[in-house]
């Protein structure tokens, strides 16, 4: 593969890739070019380009600007500009076609576009209408008027809230979630693209892969799929232009070949000579990735040879009976706007906690579009510019909850691993969550217990035991008040005791404090672990935590600096920084501190 840039006066070098063919003496020059979908560049098309390069075809592709390496500072990855992006990016389109076809017959050339290149490559065809003979485009975004009219409106609003340049997760969210709700399975969003997890994971773990587009960038995409689909009479192809369109039997874009209908039509009335289409069955909208899995390139030249079986029509389907499956009945019609008004917000309430509410109010919003084909776009635009911030204050919050809830994992992860228990107490010192660890932890300390009372009620009576063995006595720190917790004479535990309402769920689910149970003496080395309990404890860093420790074990200071390598004077400025975060005043408090903690535990 050659790699080369293109030079452009109005924006960034775009990037272009080229596959040489190996062809026989006197064979015809055949040139293929490949486009890139929103979430891929041209570098992950390679699959593919290989396989018609081993047939013989000199194969050719690039990176449209804001996307793989056509960026710079001024056009960075996942953005367009709102005003002129849609324009520029077919410029940005053109510009490696002409570079592609220079040398080659109209007979000759072959373009294989998805997605929104798909688009890019209609628009190219009203200027350049003999651009190629056969015209491949795979699950282009279809001429669903409502489906565009709905997001270059929520696009326009979110540029209102957040301005055009900056990345937007929740457009994106919206988005893949909308094409993925009628998947019957799936890890994520990616998950749209193809149905193989080692295709989805190809795109996610490139760097320049799934990017996060900015709002300017949506409005540019959905102001494209309105102006793509639209064909004046004076604009069409050269006589002898033919099309082929796949798409997936799981096809995101085309709903499976239920929007072929009005897509074939206006490719009709654009003058094709044909319009075939073929479903490629356990494929989705990025077949272009699934070469090896779906054979991709095999089928696109029996259909230029006029090898493939012609498909029967596909029963057409509309937005409304589409939606009418996923959220029947969300939205009741109310002819008082502020009573729908009021209906959205409490769709944004609900979906704080379940996200599909997101996605069925989008269905229920364009299906409302479709039927209302008179809809005033200003009215339209209103609509969304007054829902925004309740609808961006309602992601915001879901996002939380899901970084809360995904960091209340891992903690657990983490503890379990230190063979720690954690639980939440209430005001009663009822344990409202813990740990696995916790449990494992509270029968070794309490042999036989769970035979004796069950295990409903083991928790809470090993609980009360451990309280009841220990003193009222709390110690104030930095964050609130702490308890150690005894077993006779070991200290086993600690109750943590927080100021104010800084707990997962706080007074709404009663939490009042962190109870942390010590786990049986490990025979290996637990320094390590040790170290990690105080740079988490009391936010020390690595080298004041091993001083601290080798304090707590007796060292004076200039054993401390000998065996870590440091001077004395180095070893007093840490330890006098330790002091400060650990709110002690001597060594003597230092080490009582340590060893009633959960480090002592493992001293």
């Amino acid at each position: 593969m050659k790699c080369s840039y293109l030079a452009r006066t109005s924006g960034p070098p775009l990037f272009h890739r080229h596959w040489p063919a190996v062809r026989r003496a006197g064979a015809p020059r055949r040139q293929v070019f490949l486009g890139h979908s929103q979430p891929t560049h041209s570098g992950l098309v390679d699959h593919l380009a290989l396989s018609f390069q081993a047939a013989g075809w000199d194969v050719q592709a690039g990176d449209i600007r804001g996307h793989g390496r056509s960026t710079d500072s001024r056009f960075p990855l996942g953005h367009l500009a709102t005003d002129s992006g849609w324009q520029q990016a077919i410029e940005d389109q053109r510009a490696p076609f002409e570079t592609a076809f220079a040398q080659t017959p109209w007979e000759d050339r072959l373009v294989v576009m998805p997605n929104i290149t798909a688009l890019l490559t209609l628009e190219v065809l009203k200027t350049w209408p003999d651009l190629a003979r056969d015209i491949v485009l795979i699950s282009p975004p279809p001429n669903q008027r409502a489906l565009a009219r709905f997001g270059l409106a929520f696009s326009r609003a979110r540029v209102l809230l957040r301005g055009e340049a900056e990345p937007d997760e929740h457009s994106l969210h919206h988005l893949y979630a909308f094409l993925g709700a009628h998947l019957k399975s799936g890890r994520g969003p990616g998950d749209v693209m193809s149905a193989d997890p080692d295709s989805v994971n190809r795109v996610l773990d490139d760097p320049l892969g799934w990017p996060t587009p900015s709002t300017g960038y949506w409005v540019s995409i959905f102001s494209g799929m309105l102006s793509a689909w639209t064909w004046h009479k004076h604009q069409s192809v050269t006589p002898g232009t033919r099309c082929f369109i796949l798409y997936g039997s799981e096809d995101a874009m085309l709903r499976d070949g239920g929007f072929l209908a009005p897509v074939q039509r206006t490719l009709d009335r654009a003058g094709f000579a044909e319009v075939a289409t073929q479903k490629v069955e356990g494929g989705r909208s990025a077949l272009f990735l699934d070469e090896r899995r779906l054979g991709i390139r095999d089928r696109i030249l029996a259909w230029r040879d006029g090898e493939a079986a012609p498909e029967s029509s596909q029963p057409q389907i509309t937005m409304p009976v589409v939606a009418r499956e996923i959220c029947e009945g969300l939205l009741p019609s109310h002819d008082d706007p502020d009573k729908a008004h009021q209906a959205m917000l409490q769709v944004f309430f609900e979906a704080v906690e379940n996200e599909t509410r997101w996605t069925e109010m989008l269905y229920a919003m364009i299906a409302e579009i479709d039927e209302t084909p008179d809809l005033d776009e200003d009215e339209l635009q209103d609509r969304l510019n007054r829902l925004m911030p309740h609808w961006d204050r309602s992601f915001s919050l879901n996002r939380q909850i899901m970084l809360s809830s995904s960091f209340g994992l891992y903690l657990s992860a983490v503890t379990d691993r230190l063979n720690i228990g954690v639980a939440v107490l209430d005001r009663s010192n009822r344990p409202l969550q813990n740990n696995a660890a916790f449990l494992d932890i509270l029968r070794v300390l309490f042999p036989g217990l769970l035979a004796e009372v069950g295990g409903a009620r083991f928790a809470r009576v090993a609980v009360d035991r451990l309280f009841a063995d220990s003193s009222d006595e709390t110690v104030p720190t930095a964050k609130g008040r702490e308890r150690v917790l005894r077993l006779g004479d070991r200290p086993v535990g600690l109750q943590m005791i927080p100021n104010g309402s800084v707990l997962p769920g706080g007074p709404a689910l009663g939490a009042q404090s962190i109870l942390l149970v010590r786990a049986p003496q490990d025979a290996g080395d637990t320094r390590d672990q040790r170290l990690s309990l105080l740079t988490i404890a009391y936010e020390l860093t690595p080298k004041e935590a091993e001083i601290a420790l080798l304090v707590a074990r007796g060292r004076a200071i200039p054993e401390v600096a000998e065996t870590l390598g440091i001077a004395p004077s180095t070893a007093r400025s840490h330890l006098k920084v330790v002091f400060q975060k650990m709110r002690v005043n001597s060594q003597n408090e230092l080490i009582a501190r340590i060893m009633s903690s959960p480090v002592g535990w493992y001293a």
